[in-house]
């Protein structure tokens, strides 16, 4: 499996410094690449989406009711595996792949990049960084409530509460769910099917955990502050889901190479190593900037 991952073109030493011309014409050749995608956009996607949700769907519910056979090996093992493989396709295949601006690097909690200000506590990252990926997905919802911002006295506290509110509710209706509701009505199999939801939950973390971590944090990714955005053009740019944020990701696989041959032609480098290699070089990161290190 490929991992495309960001890059900025005038940080990276493996990149060529394009004029403005060689920019706007890139620009050009990369939007060329997405309106060929758009004219072809039609009932074949929108058939992908459904046929995706619909997996979603069937496989959550075969695997919840096969929690609910209890301890019985086959049936627990193939419905947690159901269950977590729903919750990963509806996170990452219908979830993740309309975003805007990334917000900043290691999500608040991790150093990964010499270029972040260290702090000891970032000493207990390799630690840390274990439950972080376990629950994910709390860790994700909390940092859109920015509470840097509340705590630097930059966001008040009413507008704090006002954005944990829909948060909140969300957070209730899934723990609820998962942990209080179907373990109930399973009456018997009660502890197979809490326990199933539990591993379910961090099969589904583990995994996004991994793919957002591999596709943002490797080692070629690079950083900026964001005062570059302020005179970006089309052509400073990054790679398809962050350039395309509009177009269906199953078409990310078409584009791939045409984007890949365009950064060629402007000797720009299109960072793609396997999910194994790029999960090495994330792990290395977590360890390594825990310490002071410059470089």
């Amino acid at each position: 499996m490929n991992m495309p991952v960001k890059f900025q073109y005038f940080k990276n030493p493996k990149n060529r410094e394009l004029s403005q011309v060689e920019l706007d014409e890139l620009a050009r050749e990369l939007d060329a690449i997405k309106q060929e995608v758009l004219d072809d956009l039609g009932e074949k996607d929108a058939k992908y989406i459904r046929r995706v949700y619909s997996t979603i769907r069937y496989s959550s519910i075969a695997g919840r009711a096969l929690l609910f056979a209890g301890w019985f090996p086959p049936a627990w093992l193939l419905g947690t595996g159901l269950l977590g493989f729903a919750k990963i396709m509806e996170n990452m295949e219908l979830g993740h792949n309309v975003k805007g601006m990334d917000d900043d690097i290691g999500y608040g909690l991790l150093r990964l990049f010499p270029e972040q200000r260290w702090k000891p506590g970032y000493l207990l990252q390799p630690i840390y960084a274990v439950p972080f990926c376990l629950l994910f997905q709390w860790g994700v919802a909390i940092q859109n409530l920015e509470l840097g911002k509340y705590f630097k006295g930059r966001k008040s506290k009413e507008q704090t509460k006002e954005e944990w509110r829909p948060m909140q509710n969300k957070i209730g209706k899934q723990l609820f769910k998962d942990y209080v509701f179907f373990p109930l009505i399973a009456g018997p199999a009660a502890l197979p099917v809490l326990t199933g939801n539990m591993v379910a939950n961090g099969l589904r973390n583990i995994w996004t955990f991994s793919i957002i971590f591999c596709g943002h944090f490797t080692k070629d990714v690079e950083v900026f502050p964001k005062s570059v955005l302020q005179n970006e053009s089309r052509g400073h740019c990054q790679i398809e889901h962050h350039l395309y944020p509009d177009v269906p990701a199953r078409r990310y696989r078409q584009m791939a190479p045409k984007v890949q041959a365009v950064c060629e032609k402007y000797g720009l480098n299109y960072n793609n190593a396997s999910l194994v290699k790029q999960y090495g070089s994330v792990i290395k990161r977590i360890v390594k900037y825990a310490f002071p290190f410059k470089k």
